[in-house]
């Protein structure tokens, strides 16, 4: 059983230590407020955070950060649950705002690349790496 709910601040220490345990930083100012939890069987499990790109109908998923020790099958199903949700979620925006979001993009793990494809999202390969400045 998987329940998404949008993440609340009492969620970040959980998560940061997710992230730190791959190497990943989560900076607080580069989270979009439309962050996801996802739990399975009452354990949260995988997190998300999508942003509304303004000027392309894209909605990008980053931050994608699942728990340590996850198998590939709740993997799999907690994935599923976090793309309904994003899916519905769109729609909503969609119907209320007069927006025409269609398109998901999402940067991932290695590890989930054969889900995506099985699912039918186009693969590239690069290597990104992340550049940010402050403007002041």
């Amino acid at each position: 059983m998987t329940a998404v709910r949008a993440i609340v601040p009492d969620d970040m220490p959980l998560i940061q230590g997710w992230a730190e345990q791959r190497g990943l930083t989560l900076e607080g100012a580069l989270l979009s407020p439309h962050g996801f939890l996802v739990e399975h069987c009452g354990t949260p499990s995988l997190v998300a955070w999508c942003y509304m790109l303004l000027d392309v109908p894209v909605i990008q998923i980053d931050h994608l950060t699942s728990r340590p020790g996850l198998t590939i099958g709740q993997l799999r199903e907690t994935w599923a649950a976090l793309l309904v949700f994003v899916k519905t979620w769109i729609r909503l925006i969609n119907e209320n705002s007069g927006l025409h979001y269609n398109v998901l993009r999402c940067f991932c793990e290695r590890r989930m690349l054969g889900e995506a494809a099985k699912d039918g999202w186009q693969i590239t390969s690069r290597e990104y790496y992340q550049i940010v400045k402050t403007l002041t």
